[in-house]
């Protein structure tokens, strides 16, 4: 393992906010606690706030895909960088790489530094891209997404294995070769988890609804073996870009306040979401539970210095090209 420094909570401010968010839950509380500290068991843990009772929230995003949805200001976006900022707390650089797709090119863009850590350069793209904002570069960058999880399939075969937990661990213990060729180009390496990030979602299936769509569905379907999670956030949670294929593929949903009842039950099959009330207040349900929670906020400037800290080491990582 590379000398890779985690960084400390202590970089995030502990104030209150002026925004309309009750109860106020600090991004600095969630890393400082105890349960976040102590949940080594899962794969990728994300802690997204806290309950209602007090608790920290927490879920294994390397089991599911996860789809966010809400009106334009109640925290989506907050989620996302909560997400993100969870699992740059508890992975190391080679075992987690990013692929952030947003057409606004505004929140990802504060990520871009850990572009020599944390995020994937993709090839295929106008250009070796670790953000993706264009259309055309995100239908090109879910191609050689598709085709990273196909090559993946190809080393379980050779190595007689099922997951990405069972191929990590033969090759870590040495019983995969390494220079080994499997096919032309592929050889056995160890493999990070993969998480695609899409915020505005909408605004590429508006573009080129067929070809997303339908590079979407390829990728969620098959992300949980791969270990390329998906995640994707709209602001229109209508049926014609919540499709139902997506809705299958996409088992945790996280609803903030919608405004229309109809896109409450898009994302949650109830009209729940349509009462709630404050800013970062959400409803989680996975088919198993359903959590009604507070999201961990975390201002620009906090994921400025998380950034820098993390950027600034002298990490010898080569970039991750797909």
């Amino acid at each position: 393992m590379n000398d890779y420094q985690f960084p400390s909570d202590t970089l995030f401010k502990t104030y209150q906010p002026v925004y309309d968010m009750h109860p106020f839950v600090s991004m600095h509380a969630v890393l400082a606690s105890d349960e976040f500290k102590q949940r080594n068991t899962m794969a990728l843990p994300v802690a997204l706030g806290n309950t209602l009772s007090g608790h920290v929230f927490m879920f294994d995003l390397a089991e599911t895909n996860v789809l966010i949805g809400g009106a334009c200001g109640y925290g989506k976006t907050t989620a996302i960088n909560a997400i993100i900022t969870s699992l740059l707390y508890k992975k190391r650089p080679e075992e987690l790489k990013f692929v952030l797709m947003d057409p606004t090119n505004y929140n990802a863009a504060l990520f871009k530094p850990l572009g020599g850590q944390f995020l994937t350069v993709l090839d295929g793209t106008s250009g070796l891209k670790s953000i993706v904002s264009d259309c055309d570069d995100a239908i090109n960058a879910l191609e050689v997404l598709y085709q990273e999880q196909k090559n993946r399939f190809r080393l379980f075969a050779d190595a007689h294995v099922r997951n990405i937990v069972e191929y990590n661990e033969k090759f870590t213990t040495g019983v995969l070769e390494s220079e080994k060729e499997i096919d032309e180009g592929l050889c056995h390496h160890y493999l990070p988890y993969i998480v695609t990030v899409i915020d505005e979602y909408g605004d590429y299936m508006f573009q080129s609804k067929r070809k997303f769509d339908r590079y979407i569905t390829h990728l969620a379907q098959l992300s949980k073996a791969v270990g390329m999670p998906v995640v994707i956030s709209t602001q229109r949670p209508v049926v014609s870009i919540i499709t139902g294929i997506i809705k299958a593929n996409f088992n945790t949903r996280i609803a903030f306040r919608t405004v229309p009842t109809n896109d409450s039950r898009t994302i949650l099959d109830t009209s729940e979401a349509t009462y709630l009330m404050h800013r970062g207040e959400f409803y989680y349900a996975d088919g198993k539970i359903v959590e009604h929670a507070q999201c961990a906020y975390i201002d620009e400037d906090d994921i400025k210095k998380l950034v820098e800290a993390i950027a600034m080491q002298e990490y010898s990582e080569e970039s991750y090209v797909l």
